[in-house]
């Protein structure tokens, strides 16, 4: 956006869906409630139909869409290397 080749960001989701699936409670410990999750993931998905022929978002490594998107749309998941070898290697 900065280099101006993007015309516009816009939020992925709601504030509601953001506060009711965010995964720390108001102390900033970790609370994961995955059917606030799935509900988020949802919003987001909701959100990111509704634009032009090609999307893309940058969400935390945590975020797996794949059952979220329709099945007429082509996603594309991309972790980095660092993510991999720490959590997915884990077995998270």
């Amino acid at each position: 956006m900065m280099l101006g080749e993007l015309k516009e960001v816009l939020p992925t989701e709601t504030e509601e869906s953001l506060e009711d699936g965010a995964p720390f409670d108001a102390k900033g410990n970790v609370m994961l409630d995955a059917d606030q999750i799935e509900k988020r993931e949802d919003v987001i998905v909701e959100h990111l139909l509704n634009g032009e022929h090609v999307v893309f978002v940058v969400l935390g490594g945590a975020h797996d869409l794949s059952d979220n998107v329709p099945d007429d749309c082509e996603y594309v998941r991309v972790a980095t290397k660092k993510y991999s070898e720490l959590v997915i290697s884990n077995g998270e």
